[in-house]
């Protein structure tokens, strides 16, 4: 089983997904090899590049929202739904107002916002979500795999800290950037998402290679039996790997699974 992370893994916004990667995943694919994407992007904004390396017709799979979901895409079944509650949302929200935090979470495929920023306008442009204000958190009526959290760029962390320490062992946090939070149900990460998967389809943990390049891919590549990160990733994830591959925009995660065609051994 291969798993790879999308943003600043498979994906960059300049260059888009390489066509390297893509046809490497092809034929990894065709060679009998299961691909995982695994993402905190949410389903809405992982389908467009699960289209592109037909996953859904070599019987692939999303984990999405850090592992909060995990979704056949063969079947569009759930293997895995673990959703922040109504009440968690409003907690949320109450909380990141009072620290004047940015929030956004989906809300019936449409996500959702307190502040149209950065962090907005990438989802729209990058991911494809329909995209609405929220003008009152009573407009909060369903439950949604995750959240954010996000400041300005130039704004002190310490708020997100204060965020951190409020909600701690209460809810799962992953600070992907000092400016940037995704919050999901308490035990959900996309090593979580990654072992239920593994069980699911009788693999072992170390039947399984993974790449990836943030914060929240950390715990996903200590666990599995094979890892890989980018030369675009901090050096204190570069160091936990098996190999590092050349940068996102030089289309590393073809390299990986280059790797993996030759050895046959995952």
């Amino acid at each position: 089983m291969f798993v790879c992370d999308i943003d600043g893994t498979l994906f960059e916004p300049s260059v888009g997904v390489p066509e390297a990667n893509i046809t490497q995943l092809l034929e990894l694919q065709r060679q009998g090899i299961r691909l995982v994407l695994a993402s905190g992007r949410s389903y809405g904004a992982m389908i467009e590049i699960a289209k592109h390396l037909q996953m859904d017709q070599y019987d692939g799979y999303l984990i999405a929202g850090n592992g909060a979901e995990v979704v056949s895409l063969k079947t569009n079944a759930y293997l895995h739904k673990a959703h922040l509650s109504v009440d968690e949302l409003h907690a949320i929200v109450a909380v990141s107002q009072s620290l004047d935090l940015h929030f956004s979470c989906i809300q019936d495929d449409v996500l959702v916002y307190t502040h149209y920023d950065l962090a907005i306008e990438h989802e729209e442009e990058h991911g494809g979500l329909k995209t609405r204000q929220l003008m009152d958190v009573s407009e909060i009526q369903a439950s949604s795999p995750k959240c954010s959290l996000n400041i300005e760029l130039e704004d002190d962390p310490a708020r997100m800290a204060l965020f951190a320490e409020r909600f701690k062992d209460k809810i799962a946090m992953e600070w992907i950037m000092p400016w940037y939070m995704d919050c999901a149900s308490l035990g959900q990460s996309k090593l979580n998402g990654v072992k239920i998967l593994a069980n699911e389809l009788g693999f072992s943990m170390d039947e399984v290679a993974a790449i990836g390049d943030g914060e929240n891919d950390r715990s996903m590549l200590e666990g599995v039996g094979l890892s890989a990160t980018l030369e675009n990733a901090h050096v204190s994830i570069q160091a936990l790997v098996d190999h590092v591959v050349p940068h996102v925009k030089e289309a590393g995660v073809a390299r990986f699974a280059q790797m993996i065609m030759d050895s046959r051994t995952y």
